[in-house]
């Protein structure tokens, strides 16, 4: 039986347990999911489907990054760039006894108040405990972030011109296509499981598994025209 562990290192990834509230309804799903068509191999305890999971939807994030319509993404930054300014204007003419509440704030949630108010700094280290606190460092990265937003909008001029460049989308289904590409991926990273077949039809496990993969991830386009474009284009 194989188990999967990742390198977190190699990968931009969070670890899926690593959130209090636990994984979400749609990974659970996700990872019901994977059970099914691939329980039957013999291959993964319990914990692996949870990465299996977790592995899936990273990769069908970030699969295929180079395509993108250019006019969406430059308008996205328009809007950026826009509400950032906007955002900057309405904490600027803040009272600022309201602006100090932030503050007050984020120094009542950090859960360090004695019941009279204080803060206990016996020890020297009441201000490195607060800093370790969400809420603080929330508020002192607002602080720093709009400080220097102005510099963060030039970035932006950067970030248009990169937009520019994306392989034009048109009609293809670059969303069916991603999640083809991160399927296709999985299963050939577990050899001796679902066989990636070189040609699909409505049969074979491949195309079960794919078309309930589709079917979670609301995917429109029919899994079989959306393989063979995506062999076409992209596919190896």
């Amino acid at each position: 039986m194989w188990y999967v562990e990742p390198d977190l290192q190699d990968l931009d990834i969070s670890d899926p347990g690593e959130f209090e509230e636990g994984p979400s309804e749609f990974n659970l799903e996700l990872r019901d999911l994977l059970r099914r068509h691939f329980e039957k191999f013999d291959r993964f305890d319990g914990e692996s489907y949870n990465w299996l999971a977790h592995y899936l939807v990273f990769d069908q994030a970030h699969e295929l990054d180079e395509f993108w319509s250019a006019k969406n993404v430059l308008d996205d930054l328009a809007k950026l760039r826009s509400r950032l300014r906007e955002a900057d204007d309405i904490i600027d003419r803040l009272p600022v006894p309201v602006g100090d509440a932030f503050r007050i704030g984020a120094l009542n949630r950090s859960g360090l108040l004695a019941g009279d108010g204080t803060v206990d700094d016996s020890d020297g280290r009441s201000q490195e405990r607060l800093e370790q606190t969400p809420y603080w460092q929330a508020y002192m990265a607002q602080d720093k972030f709009f400080k220097k937003v102005h510099l963060f909008l030039d970035l932006i001029e950067d970030a248009e011109e990169k937009a520019k460049e994306g392989e034009p989308v048109g009609k293809k289904a670059i969303e069916a296509w991603r999640l083809v590409e991160a399927c296709v991926g999985l299963c050939e990273r577990h050899p001796g499981t679902i066989d990636v077949p070189k040609a699909m039809n409505e049969s074979g496990p491949f195309y079960r598994f794919l078309s309930d993969i589709f079917e979670l991830f609301e995917i429109e386009e029919l899994p079989t025209s959306s393989y063979r474009s995506w062999k076409r284009y992209v596919g190896r």
